[in-house]
């Protein structure tokens, strides 16, 4: 979720939010509405839609991911 977010994958808690700022021109409560925002824009884009203009690098994160197949969902 960091890499995807902010191109780091040992980003802190505040790079998370100012790149949800930057990406979305969102600020929100706290550390876990952050998180929460990137996680589904993670799944949204895995699935074709992502809900900001990410660059390659950070959505190479993706890649790394072991997303569920429908099977495992049942």
């Amino acid at each position: 979720m960091k890499k995807y977010a902010t191109g780091r994958g040992n980003a802190g808690k505040p790079e998370m939010a100012v790149a949800l700022y930057k990406r979305a021109g969102r600020e929100l409560a706290d550390d876990n509405q952050v998180d929460a925002w990137w996680l589904r824009a993670a799944g949204l884009d895995h699935l074709g839609h992502p809900p900001a203009d990410m660059p390659k690098n950070h959505r190479a994160a993706l890649d790394a991911v072991r997303w569920p197949t429908a099977a495992q969902l049942a």
